[in-house]
């Protein structure tokens, strides 16, 4: 008697099927044996497979990401300004920002005056961009800063005069309290710039005792500030 698959609908279909013939039981293991035990192997062999290419893939990736050089963005890292660049700039190889001995030294070593740091300074040293941002931020016309000869703060005096001042060790020249506490602020802006920019800050400015005097104009920035005219600025 042939076998087939069919819906049970009732008692007694169940029961007819339970009665068929040896041939039947024989024919349905047979059906068993031939049909689904080949496809349940085939599907463990083809999960097996499947597997071993996941775990191919992983090892590939790994052995990739080892050899391969990594790159870094500094992008996400970078305040806003074309100063700084699209890429990390590496450090240059000066360590020095001494300017010599006198302004006709400090222009035959390429070294220029810095508002900024009211210093000269060698190329390396200088943000130039972001000392004439600082120029720019005062409160006269067009931001320009007022600076005196005298605390009385009656004898203007201009910026080309300031920088002759180093060849006078007793030269000074004087400004607002409001310029020092701007000076502190672009002062931590060149420190964070000169990460990126391949430049570096003199080591008179680039240290915990600047930082402190910093904090001291923050509290009390007072009425007048005076300055003299530095060439080396190696030294603190």
């Amino acid at each position: 008697m042939g076998f087939k698959y069919n819906r049970v609908n009732s008692d007694t279909e169940e029961q007819s099927l339970t009665l068929d013939s040896d041939n039947s039981s024989d024919s349905s293991a047979e059906y068993t044996q031939q049909h689904h035990l080949p496809s349940r192997k085939g599907f463990k062999i083809s999960l097996s497979v499947a597997k071993d290419l996941i775990l191919i893939s992983f090892a590939l990736l790994g052995f990739i990401s080892l050899v391969q050089p990594k790159s870094s963005n500094h992008a996400s890292m970078q305040p806003d300004g074309d100063a700084i660049g699209k890429h990390h700039q590496a450090a240059p190889a000066f360590t020095s920002c001494d300017c010599g001995n006198s302004t006709a030294e400090a222009v035959q070593l390429g070294c220029k005056y810095d508002s900024l740091a009211a210093a000269w300074l060698p190329e390396h040293c200088r943000d130039d961009e972001l000392t004439a941002e600082f120029e720019r931020s005062g409160p006269g016309p067009g931001g320009k800063w007022t600076y005196w000869a005298d605390g009385n703060h009656t004898q203007e005096i201009s910026i080309e005069e300031i920088a002759k001042m180093a060849d006078d060790t007793d030269g000074r020249f004087h400004m607002t309290g409001h310029w020092h506490v701007i000076h502190c602020i672009f002062y931590w802006r060149k420190e964070q710039r000169a990460r990126f920019n391949g430049k570096i800050v003199e080591p008179r400015s680039y240290s915990e005792a600047h930082s402190k005097h910093c904090g001291k104009i923050f509290l009390d920035p007072g009425r007048d500030t005076i300055a003299g005219v530095a060439l080396n600025t190696d030294a603190e």
